[in-house]
């Protein structure tokens, strides 16, 4: 769901601004959902995966998703702070984190990397 949003089969700005492969590696991760958020961990449950509406936070008991991960979930609040642009943190909404993730600058994609490094 979330990667409908940003997929460009071209080569992306990230790969080239992101010169720490472990931050690349991270960023590249949350991008294409090859991570161990709720949303896409618990699609691979057994016997039986776990329905989309019960993939929570187990901090927020909210959806726990991309989105929710990166803006919104109260345990990464100190980081994101100092990671993430107050415009983006300021009454975030899909199409902010989806501007977000699809920056081009980057200074704004190292620290977003290395915010997703750390919290992960």
């Amino acid at each position: 769901m979330f990667y409908e949003n940003i997929a460009c089969f071209q080569l992306q700005p990230y790969l080239l601004s992101c010169n720490i492969s472990k931050f690349r590696h991270s960023l590249a991760r949350l991008r294409v959902s090859a991570h161990r958020l709720m949303i896409e961990c618990e699609r691979w449950a057994k016997p039986n995966p776990i329905h989309f509406d019960q993939r929570i936070c187990n901090i927020c008991q909210t959806l726990e998703g991309e989105f929710h991960f990166v803006l919104i979930c109260s345990l990464y609040n100190e980081i994101r702070r100092k990671y993430i642009p107050m415009f983006f943190r300021c009454r975030p909404s899909m199409d902010k984190f989806v501007e977000l993730i699809t920056e081009e600058d980057e200074l704004s994609l190292r620290q977003l990397s290395v915010y997703i490094h750390k919290t992960f």
